[in-house]
């Protein structure tokens, strides 16, 4: 089998921090990249061969990859709160600092945890 067939063949899964597609990057090796400019993620690792590169993303702990999950669908949740909100002007009137900012976006994300939390704890 060439390169060319083992690269088209393999597909790398989805990121598990945004939930973009992710791409097989070669320069000096391989490695796996999100396609989300905002996002960026790579697996920190160059390999030698594609089918490694891939293999290496691909593979994740079950739990890590649920959580990872359940935090970009928190991160778009507040996104989408603060887009509809626009950002917290709404709140104080003025631009906001960045001290508001942040506030603000501490403030969406208990609101989602809290309604995404298990029942009964």
């Amino acid at each position: 089998m060439t390169t060319k067939e083992t690269v088209a063949e393999l597909k790398p899964v989805d990121c598990p921090f945004c939930g973009a597609s992710a791409i097989l990057e070669n320069g000096f090796g391989y490695w796996i990249q999100c396609t989300d400019l905002d996002c960026d993620s790579t697996d920190g690792t160059v390999h030698s061969i594609p089918r490694s590169a891939v293999e290496h993303w691909n593979r994740r702990d079950p739990a890590v990859a649920a959580l990872q999950s359940e935090i970009a669908a928190l991160q778009q949740q507040v996104k989408m709160c603060r887009d509809a909100l626009g950002s917290c002007r709404v709140l104080v009137g003025q631009p906001c600092t960045t001290t508001q900012r942040h506030w603000f976006d501490e403030q969406l994300v208990k609101v989602a945890l809290a309604a995404t939390a298990p029942k009964g704890k």
